[in-house]
């Protein structure tokens, strides 16, 4: 059992690093999605953050689609399906954060 665990917590922490790349720009939501292993809540967590940066640039309609891939992983353990299922219902309304649309321009680049 000992190394069923430590399989897992190395499975995670690996999923950490990945995640912190991604948000600091350092690869796209596709490389993010290719490094999950076969865990639903991790995909969750990489479709709710890809949602959240895809919000960020006010890509309203793709965040949406990324916010119901992550409550369609059904994965209830945690944060994740919550907040994808807020999110995903909120981001069909324009008044919700109205300010993105001035900050739309500002985009992340990835080299």
């Amino acid at each position: 059992m000992e190394a069923g665990y430590q399989t897992f917590m190395v499975g995670h922490e690996r999923f950490g690093r990945d995640m912190a790349c991604f948000m600091r720009g350092e690869m796209t939501g596709d490389q993010l999605l290719d490094k999950v292993n076969d865990h639903r809540g991790q995909l969750a967590a990489a479709h709710l953050m890809i949602g959240i940066d895809q919000l960020a640039e006010n890509r309203r309609i793709e965040a949406k689609q990324s916010f119901e891939q992550a409550v369609a992983t059904n994965f209830h353990q945690y944060y994740v399906f919550n907040f994808a299922w807020v999110f995903r219902e909120l981001v069909q309304d324009e008044q919700w954060l109205p300010w993105l649309s001035t900050n739309s321009s500002k985009s992340r680049t990835i080299e």
